[in-house]
């Protein structure tokens, strides 16, 4: 049976190393946010230094978002679960949006399950601050509120303990 396990948090909340370690032990395709964002961001350098790295991925926000899920469902088609990790600050706080950006997946007969990292504030300064990322140049600048959790169903995993300690999660089949 295909399953997606889509795994949410904020920046800096351990989403990629999470998903890269559940992808391993549940032997899972994985598709990540950022896999083409180093790429994204050199070809576009010359707008970034004029409008900012914040506000130019905002303003391809949407085009990333169709491309992730663009391969997730061409996975799903060829018969294969997987899991894919992105932030989707905005889906997981409205049913609406959810359903809307998973609409052609649920039509494939797959249901995601949504696994939400929370992480303290601190610890995703601290995370993005070491990680030195490109796509991160103004994010260190920027006030990391405490986020509030998801309003849909979700399994919440705290981001700023190791993997290896995590309780048995229950991803059902």
């Amino acid at each position: 049976m295909r399953r997606l396990i889509v795994v949410a948090g904020p920046a800096g909340s351990g989403k990629s190393e999470f998903s890269a370690k559940l992808a391993k032990k549940l032997s899972l395709n994985w598709i990540d946010f950022d896999d083409d964002i180093d790429e994204l961001i050199s070809k576009n350098a010359e707008i970034i230094s004029k409008s900012g790295m914040e506000k130019f991925l905002a303003a391809n926000r949407e085009a990333r978002y169709q491309n992730l899920i663009r391969r997730a469902k061409e996975s799903i088609a060829q018969g294969r679960s997987l899991i894919i990790s992105a932030p989707f600050s905005r889906e997981v706080q409205s049913e609406e949006l959810w359903q809307e950006k998973f609409r052609e997946i649920v039509e494939q007969g797959v249901t995601p399950k949504l696994i939400w990292i929370n992480t303290p504030a601190d610890v995703r300064r601290t995370r993005i601050t070491k990680r030195n990322a490109k796509r991160d140049s103004e994010k260190a600048n920027l006030q990391l509120d405490e986020i509030e959790l998801p309003k849909i169903g979700h399994i919440a995993v705290a981001g700023s303990v190791p993997f290896e300690d995590l309780p048995q999660l229950d991803l059902g089949s």
